[in-house]
């Protein structure tokens, strides 16, 4: 593995609100939940959005009439950025699938991780050798909504 690489936040940010392939991993999709909330935003601003929560896919539940996925690495349409909305300390099993994901499409380009989630450098190491851009303890729709963003 490479030592761990700078890459500028705010070129990342960018070059990453550009895309508009988007998967949310996240433990919690309620009503009130930070991931729902980027979810229905993204997707007001053009963006297309594809949840992932393990338990909601195993009982085919849909969030806003749209198909909840077991994991990244099952979907077939492309994937560019990756929102992560996890606990720390499930970071690792998002890791092991976006590698699966990049053996097999090879197009995620941008591990957006939300804020207040720490992540172990070995992570960030292994993200960079994947050649993903990276940005930390940034809330995405902030982002879109603070750059007005829109893919309409």
């Amino acid at each position: 593995m490479h030592a761990l690489r700078k890459n500028n936040i705010e070129d990342s940010i960018e070059r990453s609100l550009q895309f508009t392939n988007i998967a949310i991993i996240s433990d919690n999709f309620s009503r009130d939940s930070p991931a729902l909330g980027d979810m229905k935003g993204l997707i007001r601003r053009g963006y297309n959005v594809y949840p992932i929560n393990q338990e909601m896919a195993a009982n085919d539940s849909k969030l806003d009439r749209k198909e909840v996925f077991e994991s990244v690495s099952e979907l077939e349409d492309e994937i560019q950025i990756v929102v992560v909305h996890v606990t720390s300390e499930r970071m690792n099993d998002v890791i092991q699938d976006l590698s699966l994901r990049t053996e097999l499409w090879a197009d995620v380009r941008t591990l957006w991780i939300e804020p207040d989630i720490d992540i172990p450098k070995q992570i960030l190491s292994d993200a960079h050798d994947f050649g993903w851009m990276v940005v930390e303890n940034r809330c995405i729709l902030a982002e879109v909504l603070e750059r007005n963003i829109s893919h309409i």
